[in-house]
């Protein structure tokens, strides 16, 4: 039993460590295609956002969103990362000694 229950925390491990290295592919696929459209929003004065109709607030507003997406999806790496190691070592330690 001990055994069995060694394998499922190493696969386990090795399933979250694969899903972690897609969200870095994810992330750089996102701020790939952001970036530009958050370098427009920056480079937006007062001014031009409200001649264009667009309130400074809204643009703030957008900046956030657009950060905050790239940054939920590095967050989610780092916790499957780190879980994926966790759940390696906890399977490593738990197989049963040939003895």
């Amino acid at each position: 039993m001990k055994r069995i229950l060694s394998q499922f925390l190493v696969m386990f491990g090795a399933l979250l460590l694969t899903l972690s290295i897609y969200q870095v592919n994810q992330y750089m696929q996102v701020s790939a295609t952001v970036g530009p459209s958050l370098a427009q929003l920056s480079q937006l004065d007062a001014a031009s956002a409200e001649a264009a109709g667009i309130d400074a607030a809204q643009i703030e507003q957008t900046k956030q969103l657009i950060s905050g997406t790239t940054n939920s999806i590095m967050l989610g790496f780092l916790i499957d990362f780190v879980l994926g190691i966790v759940f390696l070592l906890a399977g490593y330690f738990a197989y049963p000694e040939k003895g």
